[in-house]
């Protein structure tokens, strides 16, 4: 069942001999609970620069997979001491 939330995500991001550059978003979305974890789902908007894409962050035990659908199509997954591409 899909719960809807207000979820507010902040990034830092890093990047070599530069300033770190901050993101800090509150939206309306929606939580659900799969069985290996949860899924925050949310619909981008202008402001992001990204109208058109679904935003999903799905959070397991120990790794984080985001994907993006729609107008931009992509998949990241953050774990621990593993490398992946994307």
């Amino acid at each position: 069942m899909k719960i809807p939330v207000m979820l507010s995500i902040k990034a830092l991001q890093t990047y070599h001999e530069q300033e770190p550059d901050k993101i800090e978003l509150l939206t309306e979305g929606f939580l659900e609970h799969r069985d290996s974890g949860w899924e925050m789902t949310y619909e981008e908007s202008e402001l992001t620069g990204m109208a058109g894409v679904t935003t999903s962050f799905f959070v397991e035990e120990e790794k984080i997979t985001l994907t993006r659908t729609g107008k931009l199509r992509s998949q990241m997954v953050f774990q621990q001491g593993v490398t992946h591409e994307s």
